[in-house]
C-alpha cells in the first residue's frame, strides 16, 4: 500500500478526495510490500510470494502468515445487525423492533436449513469456496446427497484446518490487550536498527495496550478501560440485545444451532490464541531474564 500510494500521491490528497488505485500486478507486491490488510481469504498470496524451496512448494509450506480476529459469534451477529441498521437509516428502530428483525431472520435461515458462516468468507481459501459452491449446486440442489448440515460442517472443520496450516497469528475481540501484545510480539523485531522506526513501531500498539500493563495480566481487568469502535446508538447495544434474546428461552436454541459451526471454528480459534498468548508470555520473561543477566554481568 505504501509504494501504491507514493505512486499516486496518495498521502498528498485533499482528505475528501476518492481514492483511485492503478493496477498492481504481482510483481510490483512480492517486490515491494510486506504487509497487505484487509478481509482476504487464507492462500490469496500463495501464488504471489510463494516459491518452490529444495522441491516443496508453497502448498507445503504457506508463503504468507495470516492475522486473523474473531469474536463471539452472537455478539458478532447481533452487532452486525445493529450496523446495517444504522448504516440504512434505520437508527430509530426499537429494541423490540430490532428482536423482531433478528428473530424472524434467524427462523426463517433455520427454516431453510441455514448455518450462520460469516469467518467462512475469509477462512477458506479461494479454491476451496470455488468447490465448496460446486458442491452445494452439484449435490445440494440437484442430487440431494449431501445435506446442508453436513457442507456446513465441513466447510467449518476445513476452516479450522487452514487456521493450523497457515499458523495464524489469532486474536480475539474479547481480549484486546492480550490479541495486541500477540501481535506486537510477532511484527516487532528484537533489535531495530533505525531508533525512528521502534519508536513509530512502539506507539502503534500503545493505543491498545494501556501503560505498564503486564503481559500476562488478567483479560478482563486490562481490557476494562480500552473500547474501539463504540456504538453511538444510545440505549441499544450488542449487549442489551443479546440480553434480551436470551431471555426468551424457546429461541435461544435456535439461535444457538444457527451459529454452531460458526462456534466451532471460534471454539479452536481461542485455543490457538490462548496457546499463542502464553508463548508471548514466555519469551518475554525469557528476555527480560536474558537482559538482567546480561547488566549483572556488566
Amino acid at each position: 500500500k505504501e509504494v501504491v500510494d507514493g505512486r499516486r500521491r496518495i498521502h498528498d490528497r485533499e482528505s475528501k478526495e476518492k481514492r483511485v488505485y492503478p493496477t498492481v500486478n504481482g510483481t510490483i507486491l512480492k517486490e515491494n510490500v510486506d504487509i497487505i490488510g484487509g478481509h482476504m481469504r487464507m492462500g490469496t498470496g500463495d501464488s504471489i510470494f510463494g516459491s518452490v524451496v529444495d522441491g516443496v512448494d508453497s502448498a507445503t509450506i504457506p508463503p504468507v502468515r495470516h492475522i486473523v480476529f474473531l469474536r463471539d459469534p452472537m455478539s458478532r451477529f447481533v452487532s452486525g445487525i445493529l450496523y446495517q441498521i444504522n448504516k440504512n437509516g434505520d437508527a430509530a428502530k426499537s429494541m423490540d423492533e430490532i428482536i423482531r428483525l433478528i428473530k424472524k431472520r434467524i427462523r426463517g435461515s433455520r427454516k431453510a436449513n441455514e448455518y450462520w458462516g460469516a469467518s467462512l468468507s475469509y477462512l477458506l481459501t479461494p479454491n476451496q469456496a470455488e468447490i465448496f459452491i460446486n458442491m452445494n449446486a452439484q449435490y445440494i440442489e440437484t442430487i440431494h446427497l449431501t445435506p446442508e448440515e453436513q457442507v456446513a460442517e465441513a466447510k467449518a472443520r476445513v476452516a479450522i484446518q487452514n487456521l493450523f496450516h497457515y499458523n495464524a497469528i489469532v486474536g480475539m475481540a474479547e481480549r484486546m490487550t492480550q490479541s495486541m501484545q500477540i501481535l506486537r510480539h510477532a511484527l516487532v523485531p528484537d533489535q531495530i536498527t533505525s531508533e525512528h522506526r521502534e519508536e513509530y513501531l512502539e506507539e502503534l500498539f500503545e493505543e491498545y495496550i494501556p501503560e505498564n500493563t503486564e503481559v500476562e495480566e488478567d483479560a478482563e481487568r486490562s481490557n476494562s478501560d480500552i473500547r474501539m469502535n463504540a456504538s453511538e446508538r444510545e440505549g441499544v447495544s450488542t449487549a442489551s440485545v443479546l440480553a434480551e434474546l436470551k431471555n426468551d428461552g424457546g429461541f435461544m436454541p435456535i439461535f444457538e444451532e444457527y451459529i454452531k459451526y460458526e462456534q466451532l471454528i471460534t471454539d479452536y480459534a481461542w485455543k490457538m490464541h490462548l496457546l499463542q498468548h502464553e508463548t508471548t508470555i514466555l519469551t518475554h520473561r525469557t528476555m527480560n531474564k536474558q537482559s538482567s543477566t546480561i547488566l549483572n554481568d556488566e
